[in-house]
């Protein structure tokens, strides 16, 4: 779920404190010493919310946001992309009360994966990263690589290259890759629960993701629109 905070260079001036105040009147509590995640429980599940940023400046460090006490963002390489295909979706309970949000897009989110994998590589991005890949292309071919291109000649990415990012992120999966990419995806949709072996969905995830690699340079030149 995007929440759009405008979170910017100059922001001693900006205050947070009603977001913070909000989390705290629902039952959230912090579970980072910096205020980046925090947690509740619904009806015995945790509900985990994240505040990431992607601004130049403090990469890989958390911001605090002014005028809170705990709170704070997390700024990683990645998220720009979020907004350019933010999708309104219909959120409801059992009571019939519904509400509408913004959710990331197929191709942000995968190009904020691509970065998260170049950034900071946790097994978990590459899962996350070949399991959208993996099951988009089972029922959209090709959609996969448009929809990352249609991001990456749209969105402002301020100081890297998310080309290169994506590159890197499929090189990972690779059969000669040092990185256990492929592996990675495979052992954690096991414990997510997968009846498939380990080979078959290592298979599947390096298969997918070089496809998808392919469709995205295809849809990329095949474009005449600048890049911002």
């Amino acid at each position: 779920m995007l929440l759009r905070l405008e979170l910017g260079i100059d922001r001693d001036d900006d205050d947070f404190a009603w977001l913070e105040n909000a989390l705290v009147e629902s039952g959230f509590a912090a579970t980072t010493q910096d205020g980046w995640r925090w947690r509740k429980m619904v009806d015995g599940q945790p509900v985990d919310i994240e505040f990431l940023c992607d601004v130049p400046d403090n990469r890989g460090r958390v911001v605090h946001l002014p005028g809170a006490e705990a709170l704070g963002a997390m700024n990683v390489m990645g998220p720009a992309a979020a907004f350019v295909d933010a999708t309104p979706t219909i959120l409801g309970d059992a009571d019939g009360t519904s509400i509408s949000v913004n959710t990331m897009g197929l191709g942000s989110y995968v190009a904020a994966k691509a970065s998260a994998i170049v950034g900071r590589g946790l097994d978990k991005d590459h899962y996350d990263f070949a399991f959208v890949i993996v099951n988009a292309e089972q029922h959209f071919p090709g959609e996969v690589g448009r929809a990352v291109a249609d991001v990456v000649r749209r969105a402002t990415f301020y100081d890297h290259d998310i080309t290169r990012d994506i590159a890197t992120a499929v090189k990972t999966f690779s059969p000669g890759s040092r990185f256990p990419a492929a592996e990675n995806y495979a052992r954690a949709s096991r414990e997510a629960g997968a009846e498939e072996d380990l080979v078959d969905l290592t298979n599947d995830a390096r298969l997918a993701v070089a496809r998808f690699g392919r469709d995205f340079d295809r849809a990329l030149s095949a474009s005449s629109t600048p890049r911002t």
